[in-house]
């Protein structure tokens, strides 16, 4: 595991200490799920998106607001932002699985920006499985803004474009007092899981 975090952060000029590996993405974003929301303060996401973090959140008893697509299927910032305030964790699939659509860098910055000042507590995790199919002018990835600012996480695969779903690999990459909270969450669960 180490000499995968070690390939993976190389491949993304971050440090190590950036980078969770997870059994999938789907383990990433679980744990996200887990350590950032509570009963209190849910999760809020667009819909539809990749249904992971929503149906983990309802397992768990947390709460989910959903907020719709806008008329091209993109997903509506100024709803998002409106519902995101006061949020534990924002569930941003961009881009969007499975309608296809992504929403470009410098309107995702603008839209993170707002959130983080808006909305002090929540952290937003950017789900960038299907990054390499990306064609839209203007699209990127927001790993640098991740390894910068803690309320940033984002999640990649390589079960998608690298063709190894069978081996379920994932990773997260964000600042790393974040990896170091979803480390101590994912330690606990093995914990659980083996007792």
């Amino acid at each position: 595991a180490d000499e995968v975090s070690e390939l993976v952060a190389k491949r993304h000029n971050v440090k190590r200490e950036n980078v969770l590996l997870g059994s999938g993405s789907t383990q990433i974003l679980r744990t996200c799920t887990e350590v950032f929301t509570s009963k209190t303060s849910g999760l809020v996401a667009a819909i539809p998106a990749y249904e992971e973090c929503a149906s983990y959140a309802t397992l768990i008893g947390h709460p989910v607001t959903g907020v719709k697509l806008d008329a091209s299927l993109k997903m509506d910032l100024d709803a998002l932002q409106a519902a995101s305030k006061g949020a534990g964790l924002v569930f941003f699939c961009n881009p969007n699985n499975p309608v296809g659509t992504a929403v470009n860098g410098a309107d995702t910055r603008a839209y993170l920006s707002t959130l983080l000042k808006q909305s002090p507590n929540t952290t937003v995790l950017v789900d960038e499985a299907y990054f390499e199919y990306a064609t839209m002018p203007g699209y990127e990835t927001m790993i640098p803004l991740a390894v910068e600012n803690p309320r940033v996480v984002v999640a990649r695969t390589f079960s998608k474009c690298f063709g190894m779903a069978g081996l379920r690999i994932g990773y997260a990459i964000a600042h790393q007092d974040t990896i170091a909270k979803m480390e101590a969450w994912v330690s606990i669960d093995a914990i659980r899981i083996m007792a």
